[in-house]
């Protein structure tokens, strides 16, 4: 092999304190496209037990290792291959001088890698393509056949069930419409329906209106399609009356 800079893969791991009294990791990798052996010990602590932060920084950023546990590096670098980029350089043999043997001088993370996946705000991205996810999803299985199916996220809570507030007077101009009072009227236009059901009901007539923004006009509308959902028209099953 010669010297130069190459690509490789962590093979194995080895962690243990050597005859000068430092904690090392010891990486064997798989260079170049003939995965060449090598190996390069990196140090995590020196004699005097301080920390050797260029190595311990280098072993973070290539394995993502959370810092504490270094056992847990000799554990994974033969099932996670972390990749890196490795510099070979030619430097004279430990027992012959004159003889050059190559050695991995330098080792480099890859950037972009495992240890680096890029992200983006969540709600941001949803907020965004969401609408065409499930357009492109289309309809999906219907929970209930009596009335739409409840969406999976909503813009907003229905209010929870709440005692029916005394009576008062209504304001000049008629009934102010809100959120809670026509959620009230819906509930109670409905006795023998689950809580489920009743949220169905509650977004078939809303729609996707923002529930924050409605105006009282807006909710009186509401309420009025809920006066009309109390009437129960005779249907061609029931018996004809007697009169």
């Amino acid at each position: 092999m010669e010297a130069g800079k190459y690509s490789a893969v962590t093979n194995a791991a080895s962690v243990y304190k050597n005859k000068d009294n430092k904690l090392i990791a010891a990486f064997e990798f798989r260079v170049g496209e003939n995965n060449d052996l090598m190996r390069k010990r990196l140090v995590l602590f020196n004699a005097d037990r301080t920390i050797y932060k260029r190595d311990y920084d280098l072993i973070r950023e290539l394995t993502g290792w959370d810092g504490i546990d270094p056992y847990w590096i000799q554990d994974n670098a033969a099932i996670e291959q972390w990749p890196c980029e490795v510099v070979v350089a030619m430097e004279p043999g430990f027992k012959d001088s004159s003889r050059m043997f190559p050695n991995i001088q330098w080792v480099n993370t890859v950037k972009g890698g495992p240890s680096a996946l890029p992200t983006s705000d969540r709600q941001a991205i949803l907020a965004e393509y969401g609408p065409m996810l499930r357009a492109m999803a289309g309809p999906q299985p219907v929970m209930n056949a009596r009335h739409t199916p409840v969406k999976a996220a909503a813009p907003s809570v229905p209010p929870p069930r709440a005692p029916v507030p005394a009576l008062t007077r209504p304001p000049p101009g008629g009934v102010k419409h809100t959120q809670a009072s026509c959620w009230e009227a819906l509930q109670a236009s409905q006795p023998n329906a689950s809580s489920d059901e009743v949220v169905a009901l509650w977004y078939s007539l809303i729609g996707e209106r923002d529930q924050a923004t409605m105006t009282s006009a807006d909710w009186a509308n509401v309420a009025e399609a809920i006066g009309r959902l109390s009437v129960n028209p005779t249907t061609t099953d029931d018996e004809p009356m007697p009169f």
